[in-house]
């Protein structure tokens, strides 16, 4: 379908005919502002539970209830990584088959809101069971969102193309803005005017109002039957590799030949295999998971710095709960300055300037920012400085995370929206969750805990490799094509 359909389609509903996008499906139509109005306020529900409930009232939760806070939210934290890890792809899979991912999305929000609001629980339960229940509420809470998440970033891919990264900078900046005026409240309210228990109540009811804004995310209908498209004779392939390539699409287009005993989960696997084999001879496929690795590296990093944001400066500056807001109200800060150098930057470049040169800018200004980090603490110097270099740290990953989450969004095969972005969230948590356990492993044997901007700068190197080959990959991709 051209880009002049599409943007025929862009501003009202057409009541006769549905709209295709380039994620392979069919969508229902309706007004594409209200449907982005939809997709953007999740990225409000999420920013909110995972920023300021999550990443910034437990550490001060657990801090209050147990002497042993900082073991405990990594082991939670570890344990959360590898369970969605290990289920997303599953989970995006049979979603993709079922065409169930806007009714998972709305189902795993409204579970994860359901456990945060039942961290209030802790007021009236014993003490010998408060540690125990509260590492249950955050694990499956945490584990809902993620699932939320992935369903998000999947239905991102069904909207037309020249929008998805402007759309990831604008839900980025509207939930990180919301986060802003949370923490700005818990900084500056005096800090027994509500404790923080009490503060997951509040902000658990705000993300209850606004959830319901998330029904207007895009609704699809059944895959087209032109998804995948048809293979040639085989009489035309000169080689088995592209036999090979022939035969896998071959077997996804027809699900219906499979038979009846196979069970939905059974498919699911066999799907996430088939794409696994036509990576060595498919181009799409192979771009896509190199991205994927060029990915987990630099999310690795960034994405556990902001975990365990709270938990390192509360080790290395013993911090007051005011102080510990402040922080976190000083990295949103930063994160919102990166995204709105992000919108600058793609009004003034408009698409000229590469995506993989961009993010290899984000890499050299995330190592810089964690390098300075570091030589600030080890020699002894002022907080100040280790906060300005926090906030480049910040504003880098503000600004590259959109910018991953559309360029993702790109390179997805026709009709795997949800199985590629089940495995974007998968190599994020895989990364967060080995560096979390090295650097709980290194911390617990008594190494100091300032090594952890040290190990992030270094986590960052290997992705630059990845970066080339898929530009390279893509590049002979379209020369092939021209």
């Amino acid at each position: 379908m051209s880009r002049d359909h599409h943007h025929h389609h862009d501003d009202h509903a057409d009541a006769s005919l549905p709209v295709e996008y380039s994620g392979g499906y069919v969508q229902q139509p309706g007004s594409v502002l209200r449907k982005s109005a939809g997709w953007v306020s999740f990225g409000i529900v999420f920013n909110v539970l995972n920023t300021i409930v999550f990443g910034t009232l437990v550490p001060k939760i657990l801090e209050d209830i147990t002497s042993n806070h900082d073991t405990i939210f990594a082991n939670m934290t570890f344990i959360t990584t590898i369970i969605s890890a290990i289920t997303l792809p599953f989970i995006g899979s049979i979603l993709d088959q079922l065409n169930l991912v806007k009714t998972c999305l709305l189902f795993s929000e409204y579970a994860g809101i359901l456990f945060t609001f039942a961290i209030l629980s802790l007021k009236i339960m014993p003490s010998s069971v408060q540690v125990s229940m509260f590492q249950v509420f955050y694990i499956f809470g945490m584990f809902f969102l993620r699932v939320g998440v992935m369903n998000n970033n999947a239905i991102l891919a069904y909207f037309p193309a020249d929008r998805r990264v402007s759309l990831s900078l604008l839900s980025n900046f509207t939930g990180f803005s919301v986060n802003f005026a949370g923490l700005l409240a818990l900084t500056f309210l005096p800090p027994d005017y509500l404790n923080p228990i009490q503060w997951v109540g509040i902000f658990s009811f705000i993300v209850l109002i606004v959830s319901p804004l998330t029904f207007w995310q895009p609704n699809l209908l059944a895959p087209p039957p032109s998804i995948y498209p048809a293979p040639a004779p085989s009489g035309r392939s000169e080689n088995s590799g592209e036999l090979e390539r022939e035969r896998l699409v071959n077997e996804e287009r027809s699900p219906r030949s499979s038979p009846p005993f196979r069970t939905v989960l059974y498919l699911s696997f066999m799907r996430i295999v088939n794409t696994l084999k036509l990576v060595p001879s498919d181009s799409q496929h192979r771009a896509a998971f190199l991205f994927l690795f060029a990915y987990l590296f630099f999310c690795a990093a960034s994405a556990t710095f902001t975990v365990f944001l709270s938990t390192f400066f509360l080790k290395i500056y013993s911090l007051s709960f005011q102080e510990e807001a402040a922080l976190n109200l000083y990295f949103k800060i930063s994160m919102l300055c990166g995204i709105l150098i992000g919108f600058l930057y793609e009004r003034v470049t408009k698409g000229r300037v590469s995506d993989y040169l961009t993010l290899s800018f984000h890499n050299v200004l995330f190592i810089a920012g964690n390098l300075g980090l570091y030589l600030v603490i080890y020699f002894g110097q002022s907080r100040d400085l280790a906060y300005m270099s926090s906030f480049l740290i910040g504003g880098t990953y503000g600004w590259n995370v959109s910018i991953s989450r559309g360029m993702m969004s790109k390179l997805i095969p026709k009709g795997k929206s949800s199985e590629f972005m089940a495995l974007y969230s998968t190599f994020t948590y895989v990364g967060i969750a080995l560096v979390s356990f090295i650097y709980r492993e290194l911390i617990s044997n008594g190494i100091n805990a300032n090594v952890l901007p040290l190990m992030l700068a270094a986590c960052v190197l290997p992705s630059y490799i990845f970066l080339i080959l898929v530009y390279r990959e893509q590049k002979s991709r379209q020369e092939q094509q021209q």
